[in-house]
């Protein structure tokens, strides 16, 4: 990753991190508009309403594995991690009283 797609995806992970569930919830109507846009076309064209939505569908894929390949291109962040870790670590600390 090179340093402009660096600076570009780090408010999305900033963002991602303080708000995953609206993140999430973006993705999913982008998602859910780009399937109905299809469908738009596909009838313009001419294609009857079950149709064009099963075509746009085959089209666009499915849904869920699309939003979980998104996810996981985004990634944990450096952030995420550190956090996991500090909880990690005060959770050990916490059952072993003696340390």
């Amino acid at each position: 990753m090179d340093i402009e797609q660096w600076f570009y995806s780090l408010p999305l992970r900033v963002r991602s991190f303080f708000r995953p569930r609206q993140v999430d919830q973006e993705l999913s109507e982008e998602l859910h508009e780009h399937l109905s846009r299809q469908i738009a076309e596909n009838l313009g064209r001419g294609m009857a309403a079950d149709q064009a939505r099963h075509e746009a569908m085959r089209n666009l894929g499915a849904i869920p594995q699309i939003e979980q390949q998104c996810r996981e291109v985004r990634g944990p962040s450096l952030l995420e991690d550190f956090m996991q870790d500090l909880h990690y670590g005060f959770r050990h600390m916490r059952r072993s009283p003696g340390f």
